[in-house]
């Protein structure tokens, strides 16, 4: 067995699941697989490794009437780490601008 060399793949796919039947509808589940993939031996041994993220996206629902609609999916916890960025650079400005304004004010006197 000759050496290989390393050989590292990124992922980034949109998954379509079984469509699932339901009260006349069909409802079809849609995640995105993203991550990264990568493999190298030599005469030794050799070894693969793999980090992936699964994420649901979307769900297709088509009508019995042959209409077809996609919800998108929300991400609570993406959403919620969103607000409390937001709320933490609106703290660290406003105490920004709190700190210049109070060295303003001691030069000025």
């Amino acid at each position: 067995m000759s050496e290989t060399t390393p050989t590292p793949a990124r992922i980034d796919r949109r998954l379509v699941g079984a469509p699932i039947q339901i009260d006349g509808r069909i409802v079809q589940p849609v995640a995105r697989l993203r991550g990264r993939l990568g493999s190298g031996g030599d005469r030794k041994g050799g070894g693969a490794a793999g980090q992936f993220c699964l994420e649901p996206v979307e769900v297709i629902v088509r009508q019995a009437d042959g209409g077809e609609a996609t919800v998108a999916l929300r991400d609570p916890t993406a959403e919620a780490l969103q607000g409390i960025m937001r709320a933490a650079a609106a703290v660290t400005l406003l105490s920004v601008a709190l700190s210049v304004l109070a060295r303003l004010l001691r030069r000025g006197r």
